[in-house]
């Protein structure tokens, strides 16, 4: 997604690249609603698509993923948080990436929580935008590297 592989730009130039990426038809990530509103957010592409994510000497690709789709970001409103949303949307994520083709799905959370999150449950959700790794144990995913921070896990479609 161009608003994170342009991290570096302004945020007219990141938004401009991400407007360039959906007009395109290229797609980024599938968005909730409740009501007619949106609700929240996950990005999910093909990881060829993430030219970032494919560089990276830590997170980047295993020999053979060309149909590997990754889930770069999931997020949630705070009004809208622990009302099953996050969950809806990684669900959804899946079934679209098992929907055009991907063979597996990549994600990258956290391996555990940093200090400053273990007393507060708000600072803990904010530090956790690339979703938690336990939402993605029950979902199947398994660890298939802890290179640093982030662990890559991967769910297996086909």
């Amino acid at each position: 997604m161009a608003w994170r592989d342009e991290w570096y730009q302004p945020t007219p130039v990141r938004k401009a690249a991400l407007r360039a990426e959906i007009e395109d038809g290229r797609p980024v990530g599938l968005l909730a609603y409740r009501a007619g509103t949106s609700v929240g957010w996950v990005a999910v592409s093909a990881r060829v698509d993430r030219p970032r994510l494919e560089r990276s000497r830590r997170y980047g690709p295993e020999p053979g993923d060309e149909d590997v789709f990754a889930i770069t970001c999931c997020y949630v409103p705070p009004e809208h948080r622990g009302s099953g949303v996050a969950s809806t949307l990684l669900d959804a994520a899946i079934e679209y990436a098992r929907e055009v083709g991907a063979t597996a799905v990549d994600a990258f959370p956290k391996v555990e929580s940093p200090p400053h999150t273990k007393d507060s449950r708000r600072a803990e959700e904010n530090d956790s935008w690339m979703g938690r790794r336990s939402s993605y144990q029950v979902r199947g995913f398994k660890a298939i590297r802890e290179p640093g921070k982030r662990v890559v896990m991967r769910r297996r479609l086909r």
